[in-house]
């Protein structure tokens, strides 16, 4: 592929990745929230996505959704 001034190929890889959700418990009926926590890469094997690119391994997020 002829991508600008890099040439060249990406080694073909395979990743895992996981999200985990929890509801919290709480008392009021019209509030809501959950909290998520994410990894991409979980085994972190560092891969090359594009030419020109730096390799990268894991990824962990973390969020909150609120709902009122």
């Amino acid at each position: 592929m002829d991508s600008g001034v890099y040439v060249g190929t990406v080694d073909s890889y395979a990743a895992v990745d996981a999200t985990v959700k929890y509801k919290l418990p709480i008392t009021k009926p019209q509030f809501g929230a959950t909290l998520t926590v994410g990894a991409s890469n979980l085994f972190d094997n560092e891969v090359q996505e594009f030419i020109g690119a730096r390799a990268i391994g894991r990824l962990i997020t973390t969020g909150v959704v609120i709902n009122f």
